[in-house]
């Protein structure tokens, strides 16, 4: 394995393993701090906002995103992020005011 393994990839690869290693840091730390339940819930709004920023990258003429969508597309991803916003409001009110004993 070792003379498979070249030193250019491993101190190219180096800033990306260390970033990754940084984010599942802060990852963590965050589930710590809120809990796993709503840290969840925080990260699927990564959905809506790609969709957002695809959808002004759009607005920009922004080439080679690699989406081809047609409109019928992009209203099932509109209505997708409605609901996903929706229910991250919900959940998040729902245990913000729940039962005074939690």
């Amino acid at each position: 394995m070792r003379r498979r393994w070249k030193r250019e990839k491993a101190v190219g690869a180096l800033p990306f393993a260390g970033a990754w290693s940084v984010k599942q840091f802060c990852l963590y730390t965050c589930y710590a701090l809120i809990g796993p339940v709503f840290g969840n819930v925080i990260l699927t709004a990564r959905g809506p906002l790609t969709i957002v920023l695809t959808l002004i990258l759009v607005h920009f003429q922004v080439r080679y995103l690699g989406d081809h969508a047609d409109w019928r597309t992009w209203l099932r991803r509109s209505a997708a992020t409605l609901m996903m916003i929706v229910a991250i409001v919900l959940y998040s009110w729902s245990v913000s005011s729940g039962p005074a004993g939690l």
